[in-house]
């Protein structure tokens, strides 16, 4: 019985959207499903990828209560500075995705424990590109600069 009291608990959470850790699920999928499309196979616009990603999401019935960190994932996969430190840019790595992980985590952090409860820039246009922005650049300055992996002059 509590097995299902939890399933149900999980899947109303999942369905809603609401939940922290259903909203950084979300950013990092749009994220990874952005960046691969951007990225794999024969090169696309990186606003065709961003846009197709929200589209998805907005058009399901499954998921449109997760649009608003889906189009935050979306962002987030549409950058290219982890790729573009490569000697290959067109190359895609495993660790590429690791790092995306790494930035939509950040992300997911400046978004449900700082924008959100303080209502930052609430009714605002420009207030998911303004936290992925943030998140970025906390992200670069806490781990991609000092590890290496994206170089400064690049930043």
């Amino acid at each position: 019985s509590s097995v299902k009291c939890m399933r149900t608990l999980f899947l109303n959470q999942l369905g809603q959207g609401k939940a922290i850790w259903v909203q950084f699920i979300t950013i990092f999928a749009a994220a990874f499903l952005t960046y691969s499309y951007d990225n794999v196979g024969s090169k696309t616009n990186v606003q065709v990828s961003i846009m197709t990603v929200i589209t998805i999401f907005g058009a399901s019935p499954y998921c449109r209560s997760h649009l608003i960190p889906a189009a935050i994932g979306a962002f987030v996969g549409g950058q290219n500075v982890i790729a573009a430190t490569t000697d290959n840019e067109n190359a895609i790595y495993a660790t590429n995705y690791l790092w995306l992980l790494l930035l939509s985590v950040v992300v997911g952090l400046v978004w449900c424990f700082v924008v959100t409860p303080y209502k930052i820039l609430d009714g605002v246009a420009g207030r998911l590109g303004t936290t992925t922005f943030i998140g970025m650049n906390i992200t670069m300055l806490l781990f991609f600069g000092p590890l290496g992996v994206v170089q400064w002059e690049r930043y």
